[in-house]
């Protein structure tokens, strides 16, 4: 009996589909492969460009704080040491990356006998030095100099003070430029007298101008100025501070390079270790088969009139940690194709009839195959336009809520300087005419003296409107003491009792700007609410600190909200305080009791851990 042999046709199904399971299983795997590596593109250019917005916002709280500090010498001509002790002295504990804070006064050849007098009655043996070599030397007749007459801290800054600036070089050209612009201007870099090792630092200075006089040109502004304040700081400090917070990972798989140049010069950087990315995949075959590396970003900075440089990368990732996806559908594809030959090979063997079942099970396959890759299509779309209306989302409701921030501030400012200014000028009019009458020995007109109550309460009420719209305190001191400001302010104007209790432990947390804004808005939202609806006699705050979280409990004796209110979806102040507590990653809960009074409990999370 001769042995049958297997048909040839069923072998070659057999191995058709082998071929076909293995290229459709190493397509799959190059496809997925590419779809992560643009996911990683993705994300490594959002982390970099969020790395970019918090450099710059970064150097703009550093340039903020000078400003504060020149607002002092603009507001008050006459400011003493201890003055400039006391502002200083917050600023440098909310900016620690700050060296010092100075100020540089412009003294003739004519002012600098009287100069020096003043200055040895609280220093004795000081004089007007030049600085050579790294030392001290009685600096020689000069037409101008400029003067350390105030440095803080002082302690470690002695070899600075009352030395003439000027015999500092790399000071000229940021001098010129701010008293040219008006602007702060930052120094190139330079090493710190007390510091010691590789780190440097810069000094970003601001021209502090006569009272009164106009400098609304180049020419006028060199004639006003009378001098400079400075803020010195250390520029690794600086980074170290300001990627400190990052996105909950600080500069995990990135390499952050920071240059005080416009290009990346090796010899000026500032942040960032030199390391090359020879790690990564090269090639056009590697690229081609897994996809392209995230390629290095590059970002101009604005550092107070001089352009920095930073350089974003992506460290390398191993394989399986960047790929796991697609090694996934790889497997899983090779054991479906295994799986699925073998089925074949094994009916191979049986009656012809069972090729028809072969033939139907194949394009059952192959149509699960093209439904995987239209359901991986799919699900990656939806995902995509998922994060990126979230996305969108969140960028709007963020660029509002900064829209609205800086607007007050700037109507608050403007209302300071312009509205103010003029009220100011009045009463000061007001006030010499009615002097010069008493001089003359007539009794003032009513009319004047009634001038000057008006002049008064205008001048309270401009100041009542900016610290409505932005309060100076929460700048200046922070959250708690403009919180229990807020309080009184409350309590004054409308004769509610209004009680702020900060507990020990929260009180010593140093809240970042953002969510001290956050904390403030809600709170002040929270009053506002129960100053013009509860009919309260009372109403108590409470702030705890509690695993890492502030709670801050507000609760009125007043008529008490009820559901219906809560539910109604015009009431934008209670829909604002829970979009400012859900972008913190907070929790805002409104309850009221009829005739009891109502609730209002904020849960917010802190970037970090706080020993109690």
């Amino acid at each position: 009996m001769l042995r049958r042999r297997l048909p040839v046709s069923l072998k070659l199904s057999a191995t058709c589909i082998l071929m076909f399971g293995l290229l459709v299983s190493v397509a799959l795997f190059f496809w997925v492969c590419h779809q992560e590596q643009h996911s990683e593109q993705i994300n490594f250019e959002r982390r970099a460009q969020f790395r970019a917005a918090m450099v710059k916002q970064g150097m703009r709280d550093a340039v903020e704080a000078l400003r504060v500090v020149n607002q002092l010498f603009a507001t008050d001509g006459n400011v003493t040491r201890e003055q400039f002790h006391s502002f200083t002295q917050p600023l440098q504990e909310r900016y620690p990356y700050i060296e010092a804070f100075g100020f540089h006064r412009l003294v003739s050849a004519a002012q600098r006998s009287a100069f020096e007098a003043r200055i040895r009655a609280h220093s004795p043996g000081f004089t007007i030095d030049d600085m050579v070599n790294g030392k001290r030397v009685v600096a020689g007749v000069k037409k101008i100099y400029r003067v350390v007459e105030y440095i803080e801290p002082m302690k470690g800054n002695e070899e600075v003070f009352i030395v003439d600036a000027s015999s500092l070089p790399y000071q000229n050209e940021a001098i010129q430029r701010a008293e040219d612009t008006g602007l702060p201007s930052a120094t190139g870099l330079f090493r710190f007298f007390r510091v010691t090792g590789e780190q440097r630092g810069f000094h970003i200075m601001m021209a502090v101008y006569r009272d009164g006089a106009a400098h609304d040109s180049v020419a006028s502004r060199r004639l006003a100025v009378v001098g400079y304040t400075v803020a010195m700081l250390r520029a690794g400090d600086l980074f170290e501070k300001i990627f400190a917070p990052s996105d909950g990972f600080a500069n995990a798989g990135l390499d952050v390079r920071v240059y005080a140049s416009a290009a990346a010069d090796e010899s000026k950087r500032v942040y960032g270790a030199s390391t090359s990315m020879d790690g990564q995949l090269d090639g056009r075959w590697s690229e081609w088969m897994l996809g392209a590396s995230p390629q290095p970003l590059g970002y101009s900075i604005d550092i107070a009139g001089t352009t920095w440089h930073m350089i974003v990368s992506a460290l390398p990732n191993p394989f399986m940690a960047s790929h796991a996806s697609a090694v996934y559908v790889l497997i899983m594809g090779l054991m479906a194709t295994l799986a699925a030959t073998a089925y074949l090979q094994s009916n191979a063997l049986a009656a012809q009839g069972v090729k028809k079942l072969v033939t139907q099970r194949t394009a059952e396959l192959k149509q699960v195959n093209h439904l995987l890759i239209a359901d991986i299509k799919a699900r990656k779309r939806a995902e995509e336009a998922l994060q990126i209306s979230r996305a969108k989302l969140r960028k709007m409701v963020d660029h509002q809520e900064s829209i609205k921030e800086e607007e007050r501030k700037r109507i608050a400012r403007e209302i300071h300087d312009d509205l103010g200014g003029v009220l100011t000028g009045i009463k000061a009019n007001v006030s010499v005419s009615i002097e010069r009458a008493i001089r003359a020995g007539y009794a003032a007109d009513p009319l004047l003296l009634e001038a000057a109550d008006q002049a008064d309460t205008a001048i309270e009420t401009v100041r009542r409107v900016i610290s409505d719209l932005r309060p100076s305190v929460l700048d200046q001191l922070g959250v708690w003491a403009a919180l229990e400001w807020y309080a009184e302010q409350i309590q004054e104007r409308t004769g509610l009792l209004c009680i702020c209790s900060i507990s020990e432990s929260a009180g010593k947390i140093d809240l970042d700007p953002e969510r001290s804004t956050m904390l403030f808005r809600v709170v002040q939202e929270a009053l506002t609410n129960v100053v013009r609806h509860a009919g309260a006699t009372q109403v108590l705050i409470v702030i705890l600190h509690e695993k890492n979280t502030i709670i801050a409990d507000i609760r009125d004796n007043g008529k008490g909200i009820d559901a219906q209110q809560l539910l109604n979806g015009e009431a934008w102040g209670i829909l604002g305080m829970h979009e400012r507590t859900r972008h913190f990653g907070g929790e805002l809960k409104v309850s009221g009791v009829s005739g009891v009074g109502t609730a209002v409990l904020l849960r917010l999370p802190l970037e970090q851990d706080y020993v109690e």
